[in-house]
């Protein structure tokens, strides 16, 4: 999962709480956290920072 600091529709807080009850169902789940100031579209201004944190789940790297 991604979630973004400063995100007013899809809160971070809604996140950690379904990062958690996925956790404690025996999920093999993670929880990342983009920093911005951007909102919800964050994930369009901080390419850098949503790079780094997918990037380890591809098998090919360009």
């Amino acid at each position: 999962m991604v979630s973004i600091d400063s995100d007013l529709l899809f809160t971070h807080d809604r996140a950690e709480a379904t990062y958690e009850a996925l956790r404690a169902l025996g999920a093999d789940v993670s929880l990342s956290v983009i920093h911005s100031i951007h909102g919800h579209d964050a994930f369009l201004m901080e390419y850098e920072q949503l790079n780094h944190i997918v990037r380890p789940y591809f098998p090919i790297h360009v």
